[in-house]
């Protein structure tokens, strides 16, 4: 008999560990293989499950994130006034949801994965690793004998062989439990879960359950876990991208954004997908079945793209473009440069060998560009990332457009036509799809680098220069 099921995840911290994300995500929803965190949660359990939500810290994040992805679940959402601060602390925002837990109820930190399905049986237990840390004075230790836990040991270094508490577990005893929360002992300027569980192992039975534990609470352990579940990371430090139960969903911490790709996306409903939800930082639409220009490309499919974007959707405003790209071409080369160059911590710039070619230093490169050429550009309806992950073939050879910039130097209604041709070129020259499959290498030493990359579509290349002759478009007709 599958009896409902109630889980309690405590999303409401501020993430002080993994800083650099959680000043502006909630760390419940960093993506790992396209799935946030808490959706690699919620999927471990069956679908009839009651889910208690403890937020806080962006939390309106989480709720937009989950009405948007789960729209038929059983989510309860409870807010946590105090969430950051001496004398807060998992413990108090679980307290908060007393209320609503007055009945046996799983337990999940909101920062730990595991893939390991969970034995369902009606016992108290804690969720630990498979392998002991040695270093353990910053875990919940629990001392245990034939799986049964003896002692827990919080915030301290323990010498003996025990297991850390990975932030999952399962509470049978919920009224010993709350008896031991509401005490709420401060341990390190924190109130902690643990001084529930240490009453619950005073006066009932607590057994071990080992996981495969991977844990996102900090930006090491997030990387790793990332690393684990992906051969290559693409994401951006500032959008995510998010593909669950047939829907897609985008995340943009620049809200300004988010809304230019709303409005983009009813002024091109031809091209692009249809948004049909959204919020301030989230956008949402039905997944296309399709096939990447990745996977299905070929001489004769480049042509139908070429000609289907020529007849369609490259349409030429009569607009005034130099200023534009003078912005986005020159100012935008520049500013991308400084934030590498700190980024990197560059300081000293070499001349480098690549492949056994000399490589100026970048000062040089850029006083050889002819930016003023750059600025003569064709008005147009553009797409702006017009590379192959975001062109889709559609049944009958139709074409799909998605992941489409924004704006093209601070316009949203139109850009530079060779953009989107410069981008199409750069995918015929170097296939991003096998790069995300790591499908690549290369060697460094001192400053001589040497890489392999996938072959290029040399046939793919000549029909697209082929059409810029016959098109008249730049040089290639010349």
């Amino acid at each position: 008999m599958n009896l409902k099921k109630t889980v309690c995840i405590l999303t409401a911290g501020v993430g002080s560990r993994i800083a650099s994300y959680s000043t502006y995500l909630n760390k419940s929803l960093l993506p790992i293989k396209k799935k946030a965190a808490i959706s690699h949660i919620v999927d471990q359990f069956p679908k009839n499950t009651e889910f208690v939500i403890a937020i806080g810290h962006l939390g309106k994040q989480v709720k937009d994130f989950i009405k948007i992805t789960y729209p038929e679940g059983n989510f309860k959402f409870v807010k946590v006034k105090e969430y950051k601060g001496k004398n807060t602390g998992p413990g108090l925002s679980l307290y908060y949801c007393k209320k609503l837990l007055q009945k046996p109820f799983y337990f999940v930190s909101c920062d730990t994965i595991w893939t390991k399905k969970i034995n369902h049986s009606e016992k108290n237990w804690m969720g630990t690793n498979f392998t002991s840390i040695k270093k353990n004075s910053s875990f919940c230790n629990l001392i245990s004998k034939n799986k049964k836990i003896l002692k827990l040991v919080d915030k301290k270094q323990v010498s003996s062989l025990c297991n850390q508490f990975i932030g999952l577990a399962y509470i049978k005893d919920f009224k010993v439990f709350w008896d031991g929360i509401k005490k709420k002992k401060i341990i390190k300027n924190e109130i902690q879960v643990s001084n529930g569980f240490s009453n619950l192992i005073r006066k009932k039975d607590v057994f071990i359950n080992k996981f495969d534990w991977h844990d996102v609470g900090t930006i090491e352990n997030y990387k790793k876990t990332v690393n684990f579940f992906e051969k290559y990371n693409f994401s951006k430090s500032n959008e995510f991208i998010y593909i669950y139960n047939n829907r897609v969903v985008k995340f943009f911490r620049d809200t300004k954004k988010c809304s230019r790709i709303i409005k983009l996306s009813k002024l091109n409903k031809k091209f692009y997908p249809k948004i049909d939800k959204y919020s301030k930082n989230f956008i949402s639409y039905k997944f296309i079945d399709g096939h990447t220009l990745y996977e299905k490309n070929s001489p004769k499919i480049t042509k139908l793209l070429l000609n289907y974007l020529e007849k369609n959707f490259w349409k030429i405003k009569k607009k005034q473009i130099k200023n534009i790209c003078k912005k986005f071409y020159k100012s935008k080369t520049l500013q991308r440069i400084k934030l590498y160059k700190k980024k990197y911590h560059f300081r000293v710039d070499k001349i480098s060998y690549i492949n056994g070619t000399r490589t100026e230093k970048i000062e040089k490169l850029l006083n050889q560009i002819k930016w003023k050429d750059l600025y003569n550009g064709i008005p147009s309806k553009i797409h702006g990332d017009l590379q192959f992950d975001n062109i889709l073939i559609t049944n009958k050879n139709n074409f799909k457009l998605i992941d489409f910039r924004d704006n093209f130097g601070g316009k949203i209604e139109y850009g530079d036509k060779y953009y989107d041709l410069a981008k199409l070129y750069g995918g015929m020259i170097l296939n991003y799809s096998l790069i995300k499959q790591n499908k690549f290498s290369y060697v460094k030493k001192a400053q001589n680098i040497h890489y392999s990359l996938p072959n290029t579509k040399t046939n793919e290349i000549r029909v697209f220069f082929q059409f810029l002759k016959e098109k008249k478009i730049g040089r290639a007709h010349v």
